[in-house]
């Protein structure tokens, strides 16, 4: 179906001025953006090398987290800029021809011999431009406005705003959304507008073998994955969701899962690995959809509860979620719904756990007392020879370090404590101070937040695992909360990926700030959007970094001020969260005054921009407005 929609985008280029816009829609992560990205790069464009003409390319725009007018034209500026599009000697000749529509943010200069020089950039005045039937503007009039959803523009004003490019322009115009997800009189307006100015409009639908070809090009994916290639089309298909950027999610997780093994053991055990990939897509399209992801964060008890029952409630979720994989499943040795791939899969996603020791024990070959937990979970029925055999094996590999995985770790540390409370074997004070020792090495060596939380999570799910069975203190737990309190200690001296940005900003990175505010928190507790900001940041060096942007980069830091807190939407809670911010936000503020009555013109107004929109924030911060 989709390249019926190329077919059409491609006759409707050929009309000079079609005088309607095409509307592109569909569900949040269905490829809509993917699709005519792709459509995009095929597009064949107009190349002329005349120096007195510009040649417009094709425009794209996307309006999310965007809150006004001034913001879309900055970006569509940026985008049709002759610096973007010409050599300087070229730009400067067409640049003269065009000087009463043209702003420069430093100014020409004329040589001795009459020629014109310069080194800042400039901007055509967009509109008129587009307006102009002058022989000098030539090329592609095309503009794309994606995520019209997911702005902040009131809709009326924005719709006019692409009205404009439609009857004044001669424009080919495409707006790209999920029209399901506007309401009130946001659709009212909207649907007068497609009414009046939409001539055409598709739904996309998931190009699942295209998006996975592309993932596997662009992130190198495991040889296993690639050759699964067509099993993966038919797992996600199977499970409804049609979420392109949950598989992108879940095929690179799945190809970190992959790193951890060494080739010779996954293509000697691939039929495990088949089934687990088939799961691992599964449980992630599950546990992301709303309906059922309390059932899949649940399953070590609920599927118990349902496996125990004598007959089949065929209206259980467990039931109904069996019967949509079961096709899938036929012919593989474990199922989707397998319980130890669901819950390996879960923990993964919940607690940052590794699933090598878990897929591990199902390898023919390593089956049996493969991990710490069947070697001592029934430790009560082996004679005393096997035990002592089975407690060197695990303290002899946990000294020597060939125990790698944090929750593999914890569990043994768990469980040598937890014998030695029970008197079944002692644990050695060498032995102990070894331990130290050891995980002091450990956390020395993990340098990124994200590794850390994950080893973090992982080390104490496992030693939980063993503590919590135990009526008495164990002799590690000392030790433990040591080590504890130096994992908390290095995570406060370690910068999440937001700090890294505000510390390193630039231009090219601070758009990157907003990107992040849907993204889950390295610990997976909260996104992004509910951590404070600048809680950690010192305001001298945060002022320097935003004195260093330029105009744009400015008013794209203002941009994410006022997502993340969302300063267009009526809250109650902000300063349960974010009044920590307020401390580095109100010495910045005065800094920011003090120099903006300095500056004057573009940047002037750049900076009073800025200290408006923190006012606004330090309000919301002390829960004031």
């Amino acid at each position: 179906m989709n390249e019926n929609i190329k077919k059409f985008l491609d006759d409707y280029m050929k009309n000079a001025d079609p005088q309607y816009a095409v509307m592109l829609t569909g569900q949040w992560g269905c490829g809509k953006t993917f699709f005519i990205n792709h459509w995009l790069e095929n597009l064949k464009t107009v190349e002329n090398d005349r120096e007195e003409v510009i040649y417009l390319k094709p425009i794209y725009v996307s309006l999310y987290g965007l809150s006004s007018l001034a913001e879309v034209k900055t970006e569509i500026d940026r985008k049709i800029n002759p610096f973007y599009y010409s050599k300087t000697a070229k730009m400067l000749k067409t640049a003269a021809k065009f000087a009463s529509k043209i702003v420069f943010k430093t100014d020409l200069t004329v040589d001795e011999n009459r020629e014109i020089k310069a080194s800042a950039s400039g901007s055509l005045d967009i509109m008129s431009l587009f307006e102009s039937d002058s022989e000098e503007v030539k090329g592609t009039r095309f503009i794309v406005f994606d995520d019209i959803e997911r702005t902040f523009i009131p809709m009326n004003i924005l719709l006019g705003f692409i009205n404009f490019f439609v009857e004044r322009c001669k424009f080919h115009v495409l707006i790209i959304g999920d029209e399901s997800k506007l309401k009130g009189d946001n659709l009212k307006i909207y649907s007068d507008f497609k009414e009046k100015t939409v001539g055409r409009q598709f739904e996309i639908v998931p190009d699942v073998d295209a998006a996975l070809d592309s993932y596997i090009e662009d992130y190198g994916l495991d040889k296993f994955i690639r050759k699964e290639r067509e099993y993966i089309i038919r797992c996600f298909r199977a499970t409804t969701y049609n979420n392109l950027r949950l598989l992108r999610q879940c095929l690179y997780d799945f190809n970190e899962v992959l790193r951890e093994f060494p080739e010779k053991e996954i293509r000697e055990n691939e039929v495990i690995f088949h089934c687990l990939l088939f799961s691992f897509i599964a449980v992630y399209a599950e546990y992301n959809n709303t309906e059922n992801h309390d059932t899949i964060a649940n399953w070590d008890r609920v599927f118990l509860e349902y496996n125990a029952s004598f007959k089949k409630d065929e209206n259980n979720i467990c039931c109904k979620l069996e019967k949509k994989y079961k096709d899938i499943s036929e012919g593989n040795i474990y199922p989707a719904t397998f319980y130890t791939f669901v819950n390996g899969v879960v923990n993964f996603l919940s607690k940052g756990c590794s699933i090598k020791g878990t897929i591990e024990a199902l390898f023919p070959t390593k089956r049996i007392n493969h991990t710490i937990q069947s070697k001592f979970d029934s430790f009560i029925y082996l004679p005393d020879d096997e035990f002592n055999k089975r407690y060197d094996e695990v303290e002899k590999d946990l000294l020597y370090g060939k125990i790698q995985d944090g929750n593999q770790i914890g569990v043994a540390i768990g469980y040598l404590g937890y014998f030695d409370v029970m008197q079944v074997h002692r644990l050695r004070v060498e032995t102990l101070n070894r331990i130290k020792e050891l995980l002091g090495t450990r956390l020395s060596l993990i340098n990124d937040m994200k590794e850390l939380l994950k080893f973090k999570t992982s080390f104490f799910y496992g030693y939980r695992y063993v503590s919590m069975s135990a009526d008495n203190e164990l002799p590690t737990k000392a030790m433990v909360e040591d080590f504890h309190n130096a994992i908390e200690q290095r995570l406060a001296s370690l910068c999440d990926e937001r700090q890294t940005i505000l510390r390193n900003l630039t231009d090219e990175n601070v758009g990157m700030l907003s990107e992040l505010e849907d993204e889950s928190y390295p610990d997976h507790s909260r996104p992004y959007s509910l951590v404070p900001v600048f809680e950690k940041e010192n305001a001298a060096m945060l002022f320097d970094e935003i004195c260093r942007l330029s105009n744009k980069g400015r008013y794209e830091f203002r941009n994410f001020l006022e997502i993340h807190y969302k300063l267009r939407t009526s809250v109650d809670y902000w300063e349960q969260y974010f009044k920590p911010d307020a401390a580095v936000l109100e010495p910045l503020l005065d800094m920011l005054k003090e120099i903006s009555s300095s500056k004057d013109g573009v940047e002037g107004l750049s900076y009073r921009d800025l200290i408006k929109t923190l006012d606004n924030v330090i309000n919301r911060c002390y829960g004031r407005k």
